[in-house]
């Protein structure tokens, strides 16, 4: 059965890192905390377009400003790393997920981006289809009620008998990841699939080719979906 390599990296190889290869089975996720890259992400905020820029601008809140500026500029200085190329333009899919378009005769390299309190992650890999998502873990009184509203009848009572609102997010960060992988958001809700075992399952079926990955960080829920078998 073929598995793929995940290998991860933090904010030493994200300094320091040099070209980076990726091959096909393998999948690289960063986990940036971003706070601690404070300055360095105000040098070279030179990297966003006129329309990330605007966007920037338009936060009211300091820490969800420097999250997308963190976000962007990763994604671009890394793309960069990964392809050999001296510029970036990224560009929006249907329903808004971003994709780099690769140069005539060059692989594509495909990737995805997430953040949540202190954490941005992203992932990335070669010809497959790959989604992130994490999520902070804090008090949500409502969690329940959401799950009703979103989740499929058996993860709400999964829920409901967990007596947590951590399972509720563990939930949710790996059904997103799987929606972002897709490309479609909650344009379609969450209930049409259900996640167990770390596989997704659509109409009774395990949805083959999918994987789902749970990241290990403390007080946060964070999953990587990714089409093993590429496209």
């Amino acid at each position: 059965m073929f598995q793929m390599k995940i290998k991860l990296y933090g904010n030493q190889e994200f300094l320091h890192a040099g070209r980076m290869k990726l091959h096909t089975g393998e999948a690289h996720i960063w986990k940036l905390r971003w706070r601690e890259l404070e300055r360095f992400w105000e040098q070279h905020n030179s990297l966003l377009d006129k329309e990330e820029c605007q966007k920037a601008g338009h936060y009211r809140f300091y820490e969800d400003k420097m999250r997308y500026l963190a976000g962007k500029i990763a994604v671009k200085m890394l793309l960069k790393k990964y392809a050999g190329v001296d510029k970036i333009v990224l560009q929006k899919g249907k329903y808004g997920k971003l994709y780099w378009q690769a140069p005539p005769g060059q692989r594509e390299i495909t990737f995805n981006l997430s953040h949540s309190g202190e954490w941005v992650l992203v992932i990335f890999a070669c010809q497959q289809v790959v989604g992130i998502d994490v999520q902070e873990m804090g008090e949500i009184p409502e969690y329940i009620e959401i799950a009703e509203n979103f989740f499929t009848e058996e993860e709400t009572a999964e829920i409901q008998e967990s007596g947590s609102p951590e399972r509720f997010y563990q939930y949710w960060a790996a059904k997103e990841a799987y929606l972002k992988a897709l490309g479609i958001g909650l344009n379609q809700g969450m209930d049409f699939f259900s996640v167990r075992r770390n596989r997704v399952i659509e109409n009774g079926k395990v949805k083959s080719g999918w994987k789902l990955y749970p990241i290990l960080i403390k007080d946060y829920a964070a999953y990587a979906a990714v089409q093993e078998k590429g496209r």
